[in-house]
């Protein structure tokens, strides 16, 4: 039992490691180039409208904040927190656990919204000439599978996001609560779907509070298109080392980068 129980955990150690890349960032401060961020949380994982963690997103530098699992209360709290940083708000709350919100600087160029399964999903153009693009934005929600069927509606789901990326001409990035681990066949028949890179794997991933737990099971994503380069990605903790939420940061593809292969 002793070596069965190693095993497993030298076996995930192990799964972890190779799923990090073998690039480094060698100015995590300073980059040549305008970049685009976006931070994402979910409700599941904040606490009360008066906490730190809610001061700490309204002290955000993202240029969108991806909010999933909104209530009409958390709509309402979190409107009047980030209003004044993040004046551009497009919410759609649920009285269940699938609502979606998107705060952002500026205001969008265009926002959809569309259901999958019964449970929405939003678009959303963001206008950025700064870097030379316009950025579409993917925020999506799935069902936790729990059973055969469920994992196959799970993978039905993401297959008509892999379309819906498809159809895209302009940059995508997706974020979203996937409810499948970055190493999962599921993800990986996404990613060969939708031509999509993770976010995770463009660097060494920082953290802002400590090293995540050995059983932490990520299955929030940001996920990319090649027009674009990730130059950095971070996972969110609170003061007391509780998993909050996912940064990642872009760039132009075209233009100059500071990322090199070891």
């Amino acid at each position: 039992m002793a070596s069965f129980v190693i095993g497993g955990i030298f076996a995930y150690v192990l799964l972890q490691s190779t799923s990090l890349p073998t690039y480094v960032d060698l100015e995590l401060g300073a980059r040549d180039g305008a970049s685009f961020s976006i931070e994402q949380y979910s409700t599941a994982n904040l606490t009360n409208g008066d906490s730190a963690d809610l001061l700490a997103l309204a002290a955000s530098s993202a240029d969108v904040i991806a909010i999933q699992g909104l209530t009409p209360d958390w709509a309402s709290a979190l409107s009047r927190q980030l209003g004044a940083a993040f004046p551009a708000q497009y919410l759609f709350p649920d009285i269940g656990l699938t609502g979606l919100g998107l705060f952002a600087r500026r205001p969008f160029g265009s926002v959809d919204s569309l259901l999958i399964g019964g449970v929405v999903q939003v678009k959303a153009c963001h206008l950025r000439p700064d870097i030379g693009k316009e950025i579409e934005i993917l925020a999506v929600q799935t069902l936790p599978p729990f059973s055969r069927t469920s994992s196959l509606v799970l993978e039905a789901h993401l297959d008509r996001v892999s379309t819906e990326v498809g159809h895209q001409t302009k940059p995508v990035i997706l974020v979203g609560d996937l409810n499948a681990v970055p190493w999962s066949p599921t993800i990986n028949r996404f990613t060969s779907r939708s031509g999509l890179q993770d976010s995770r794997r463009c660097q060494v991933p920082s953290y802002e509070a400590g090293m995540p737990g050995l059983f932490d099971t990520p299955v929030e994503h940001i996920f990319y298109t090649a027009q674009l380069r990730c130059v950095g990605f971070e996972t969110l903790r609170s003061t007391s080392a509780a998993y909050l939420g996912n940064r990642a940061s872009f760039q132009s593809a075209s233009g100059p980068t500071q990322v090199v292969a070891l």
